[in-house]
């Protein structure tokens, strides 16, 4: 069902009216006493060598991110299915859901006051997984005092 939109308060009656099955095209500038949302789109499509402005590609959405402690507890996440604590600096983050190939760009962190330290990957990223690794200034494998994060983007 379509209809021609006249007044702004007409806007509420039309919006209900509109059918999810037809292709809409709502242009101009729109003004809304609450915040619209969109429930559950279906985003589809890489992202092309030169990405469009404004435009969300599969591929650019993180797949998987997760904050969890030294000891290996998971404080929150997304497709992670569990942390393995493999000793002091070094840990594995197993993917609920793998990535289709090993070449998914990951951001790794973690919270601590100690500037000498750093963190490195340990082996290459794998699809099910990726090794974070802490070392301290001295190069030896260390725990960082807060928790620790990481995040991946890629083809999944």
């Amino acid at each position: 069902m379509r209809r021609l939109i006249r007044r702004v308060g007409d806007i509420g009656a039309t919006l209900v009216r509109l059918s999810a099955s037809v292709a809409e095209t709502i242009t101009g500038a729109w003004t809304f006493s609450t915040a619209p949302t969109i429930a559950n789109p279906t985003i589809t499509g890489a992202a092309p060598a030169t990405p469009v402005v404004d435009r969300l590609y599969t591929d650019l959405i993180p797949k998987v991110w997760v904050q969890f402690s030294v000891a290996g507890a998971i404080s929150d996440d997304v497709n992670v299915s569990s942390i393995t604590d493999t000793g002091g600096g070094d840990w594995t983050v197993n993917f609920a859901q793998g990535f289709a190939n090993a070449n998914y760009a990951v951001l790794y962190g973690y919270h601590d006051n100690n500037i000498g330290r750093r963190m490195a990957v340990g082996t290459a990223p794998a699809t099910s997984s990726v090794r974070v690794i802490v070392f301290n200034e001295a190069n030896a494998l260390e725990d960082p005092v807060g928790n620790l994060f990481v995040m991946a983007i890629g083809d999944q």
